[in-house]
């Protein structure tokens, strides 16, 4: 328990897109992201399918919706558009095999890309199932095919591959972006409801207009901020520490030392504002692969000088 708190912790203290993760290693981006494999190779291959079976699910939705402009209105519409963001993003990084798109000590601006558009996606199509299917009332119909493949197969599309074909690992600070998206949306839907009252779905007297029952602003306001702010201050930071917590055991690293020598190195680390000699840590690293003896065994030359060495 104390080391999963040691870790979200940890975590908590990266920026958006750090690739160090100390004391675990450096990520590996190109087997992270499974990058210049091949448009043929087997993982292109399946990012591929991946890709198309998204736009399938878009496509149609939009041929069998009774108002496919609207569409964009939706929240599980952006679900949607962003799941199939990071789904070519993944598979433009497969296939290419351009120098320009790997870096070994930063992430480039499509990895960047992809790498969000993962985060957010996966959060908000678990958000989107979960409210769609606990809210659904008999009075909305029968279910449809679009009705499945746009709040639940999706999600289980990008959680698929970007869990254990990619092994994206989502950073918390993400969470900043995923909120601000839903914060917007909430305020579109306030305007929709309030100043434009428009909707092509307005089926009878009773509805107002509003795009979710559970956000009819109008009429219900007070229950439409209970569940505005349920859903981005519990479902939201909740979904993304479960796929955070899922994505910690198929993180890919270029270094992935074991457990104890990871401890030492934080408590050689804790409590100390001192720089250490880089040519003393390159002799470290040197000496641990080529002789059978603990860091803990070497002396400093100036350990009397510098006892915290």
């Amino acid at each position: 328990m104390k080391s999963h708190c040691s870790r979200f912790c940890s975590e908590c203290k990266l920026s958006m897109f750090s690739i160090d993760e100390f004391p675990i290693g450096r990520l590996d981006l190109k087997e992270t992201f499974q990058m210049g494999k091949g448009f043929c190779s087997s993982v292109g291959i399946f990012k591929s399918i991946s890709l198309l079976i998204a736009i399938g699910f878009l496509a149609h939705v939009l041929v069998t919706d009774r108002a496919p402009l609207f569409y964009p209105a939706f929240y599980t519409a952006w679900g949607l558009f962003f799941s199939i963001g990071y789904l070519a993003g993944s598979l433009r990084l497969t296939a290419s095999s351009s120098s320009s798109l790997f870096n070994e000590t930063d992430a480039t601006r499509l990895v960047k890309f992809t790498w969000l558009l993962f985060s957010m996606s996966s959060v908000l199509e678990c958000v989107i199932t979960l409210l769609y299917w606990g809210f659904r009332s008999s009075s909305m119909g029968p279910i449809s095919v679009s009705d499945v493949t746009t709040h639940g197969c999706i999600g289980a599309v990008v959680l698929l591959q970007g869990l254990l074909v990619d092994h994206m690992p989502l950073r918390l600070k993400h969470t900043v972006a995923t909120v601000l998206f839903t914060f917007f949306y909430l305020v579109w839907t306030v305007i929709q409801n309030v100043v434009i009252q428009y909707s092509p779905f307005d089926d009878d007297e009773s509805d107002d207009d509003a795009i979710y029952d559970v956000l009819r602003w109008r009429k219900h306001t007070i229950r439409s901020l209970i569940n505005a702010l349920s859903s981005v201050f519990l479902a939201i930071p909740f979904f993304t520490i479960f796929i955070w917590a899922l994505s910690l055991p198929g993180r890919r690293y270029l270094d992935q030392p074991d457990e104890e020598s990871a401890m030492e190195e934080t408590e050689h680390c804790d409590g100390t504002d001192s720089e250490v000699d880089p040519e003393f840590v390159e002799m470290l690293d040197y000496l641990r692969e080529h002789q059978p003896v603990r860091s803990s065994q070497i002396r400093h030359p100036f350990a009397d000088e510098f006892p915290h060495i």
